[in-house]
C-alpha cells in the first residue's frame, strides 16, 4: 500500500508567516489515480483506482490517500518498464491533476531447481 498526504499553503497575511493547512479530500466527489503506459495523458490507460476500488481517504483531517494496488490491477502490466500515474481530484464533470509520477515495473521470475 502507498500513502500520500496533501496540504496546501496559504500565503502570509499580516502575521508574515505562511500557513500550511491539511487539504480535506472528502470534499471532492471522487479521487482517481490513472496508470498509463506513457507519460502523455493520451497514452493507453492500464488501470484506474478510485474511491470505490483501491483508494481510501484517511488521516485526522481527511488529508491522506491510501492507494491499494491489488493483483487484479498489477497483472495488467504487460512488460517491464516505466508506467505513469496521475492522481486527480474530481468535482462534478471536472477533474484536475494534483500529483504525477512514475511506476517502474520489473517482473521477477523464480525458478525451482
Amino acid at each position: 500500500m502507498e500513502a500520500f498526504s496533501f496540504t496546501y499553503t496559504e500565503p502570509a497575511g499580516d502575521s508574515g508567516d505562511d500557513v500550511e493547512t491539511a487539504l480535506d479530500l472528502s470534499q471532492y466527489d471522487d479521487v482517481r489515480m490513472q496508470v498509463r503506459n506513457g507519460e502523455s495523458y493520451e497514452a493507453d490507460l492500464v488501470y484506474t483506482l478510485d474511491l470505490t476500488d483501491g483508494i481510501t481517504i484517511a488521516g485526522d483531517d481527511n488529508e491522506q490517500l491510501n492507494l491499494e494496488h491489488s493483483s487484479n490491477h498489477t497483472e495488467l502490466f504487460e512488460a517491464d518498464g516505466e508506467y505513469w500515474r496521475d492522481i486527480m481530484l474530481v468535482v462534478g464533470d471536472e477533474s484536475f491533476i494534483v500529483a504525477r509520477g512514475k511506476i517502474n515495473v520489473q517482473f521477477n521470475i523464480t525458478e525451482k531447481p
